[in-house]
């Protein structure tokens, strides 16, 4: 049974692709889904659980290793500093309120870009799960 999970907005991200020197990068708002949650799809995706308060390994570890592998894919890390530098920036430039967790996708893009792993004329999308109201105070 489908609620219409998924058919949310391609948000345009304007200022921080200009300051990346890319062609094009979206955000999509999975908090916009029908249930008013992104849990509606962003938790049939998710490849953690938590154990307690921390997260020890992935759930799929070995599935998420040989996935990576056979795309020829790999991992990040990001600083804590860039996540809420790329929180922060989302907010201001774009007025786009994230989770630090989703604006972790951002860090590691503008990584790739330092790193000269994304070429400008791609086409990037990022997933925005939730809204980061919560966190105002």
């Amino acid at each position: 049974m489908s609620l219409g999970e998924g058919d949310t907005p391609f948000l345009p991200i304007h200022w921080i692709v200009k300051a990346l020197g890319m062609s094009a990068l979206f955000m999509k708002d999975e908090g916009l889904n029908p249930s008013g949650s992104f849990k509606a799809r962003g938790l049939s995706v998710a490849v953690a659980r938590a154990a307690g308060w921390r997260v020890p390994k992935p759930c799929a570890d070995r599935l998420i290793l040989r996935a990576l592998r056979d795309c020829r894919g790999g991992g990040l890390r990001v600083t804590e500093e860039a996540i809420r530098r790329a929180e922060c920036d989302l907010a201001v430039q774009e007025d786009i309120l994230v989770y630090p967790e989703g604006a972790v996708a951002l860090a590691g893009l503008r990584e790739l870009v330092a790193q000269s792993a994304v070429v400008p004329e791609e086409r990037i999308l990022l997933f925005k799960f939730g809204t980061g109201k919560k966190y105002l105070q």
